[in-house]
């Protein structure tokens, strides 16, 4: 059985195991909250885990990898994650517990083919994730350039205010 084959029968049992190994890598605390999935207000971080994990199995089971609703899905994903403090790997290999279950659930009867062409596919889901968490890594490190100039910049902006440090007409008498 091939990786996609296998997420299309297990796809109804496998969400609540998923979102149980994304949340699995919080501290104790930070668990118990994130794991009430149904309060999209009190717990926007359990609820977006829970429900973009199901989103991306129903991409996966239906063969639709390269829609908006799949890629966007495994973007907050790994914004949530990667904002998190959690080590890269952990932030990135969402698809890890789901690729295990594939593995646990090999039989004899898989050829070469079909299992080479599973390990491709999973890494190219890899690879989307990498992506799209070299985007938002990008966004945060423009979002934080953005915040140092504009803090740094209004003081700036005031000590010349106040000492006329910048003014033209200083630079002009020497």
């Amino acid at each position: 059985m091939k990786f996609i084959e296998f997420i299309k029968e297990n796809r109804s049992g496998l969400v609540d195991e998923w979102f149980k190994w994304l949340i699995s890598h919080y501290p104790e605390p930070s668990r118990v909250y994130i794991s009430k999935k149904e309060e999209a207000f009190t717990n926007p971080v359990g609820y977006s885990l829970y429900q973009n994990a199901g989103k991306i199995l129903d991409g996966l089971s239906n063969g639709d990898t390269e829609s908006k609703e799949f890629q966007e899905s495994i973007k907050e994903i790994i914004k949530i994650r990667s904002i998190q403090g959690l080590e890269l790997w952990l932030a990135v290999n969402i698809f890890e517990f789901l690729w295990r279950e594939y593995l646990k659930d090999l039989d004899s009867s898989l050829n070469r083919e079909d299992l080479l062409s599973s390990m491709d596919f999973y890494h190219r889901l890899l690879s989307i994730c990498i992506t799209k968490f070299v985007e938002i890594r990008e966004t945060i490190a423009e979002i934080q350039k953005n915040e140092i100039r504009n803090r740094y910049g209004k003081i700036l902006e005031r000590l010349n205010e106040r000492y006329s440090l910048l003014n033209d007409d200083n630079n002009d008498k020497t």
